[in-house]
Formats: C-alpha cells, structure tokens, sequence
C-alpha cells in the first residue's frame, strides 16, 4: 500500500468514526431536550427519516444539514 492510499485510509476511518460519534450525540441532545424525532424534524426542517438514519449511524449528513 502505498503511503497515499495509507493516509486515505486513515482518513476514512476517521470519518467513519467521528459520523459514528455524531449521530449518538444528535440522539443524546434530542432527548436531553426531551424532543421527539417528529419534534425535531419540525423545528430544524431535516425530515424525520433522516434525523433517524443519522442517530442510527445509515447514514452521513451533509454539511447543509448539520448546519
């Protein structure tokens, strides 16, 4: 492997593991502030389906959505 693909392939783990953080941080606020998925799906205009995937680690947000 080369070093290039090496720091790639650091890099994706990175990722993969800070989306993993980020997801159950989203879930943990949501229920700190006792909002249901409905709720914030509402307030923030991200649709429930996706507000769901992400706290379950199916999927990565864009940035305009964590924004």
């Amino acid at each position: 492997m080369s070093e290039r693909d090496s720091r790639r392939a650091g890099l994706d783990a990175g990722a993969l593991a800070l989306s993993g953080h980020l997801g159950k941080t989203i879930q943990r606020l949501r229920k700190a502030y006792n909002l249901s998925l409905s709720e914030l799906a509402e307030q923030s205009g991200v649709a429930k389906s996706i507000i769901s995937q992400i706290e379950r680690n199916e999927t990565n947000p864009t940035l305009a959505t964590i924004w």
